[in-house]
């Protein structure tokens, strides 16, 4: 539940080029709500063209001899 409605939310409609959302609640309330997205900063891929094998889970290149 948002703060400032008591019921739940049946309905939200956001706008088009504004970052503005219109909710409706079962109490009979509408609220106009400004928001803001944040996008998580995008991780830097490691360079695996030098190495034979690199480990996945751990981001950190290993070369592995036979």
């Amino acid at each position: 539940m948002y703060a400032g409605h008591v019921g739940s939310v049946n309905s939200i409609k956001f706008h088009p080029s504004e970052q503005l959302a219109l909710t409706a609640s079962g109490d009979q309330t509408a609220h106009i709500w400004r928001y803001v997205v944040q996008l998580p900063t995008p991780q830097p891929v490691a360079d695996t063209s030098h190495c034979d094998l690199c480990c996945v889970h751990c981001g950190r290149q290993r070369r592995f001899r036979q």
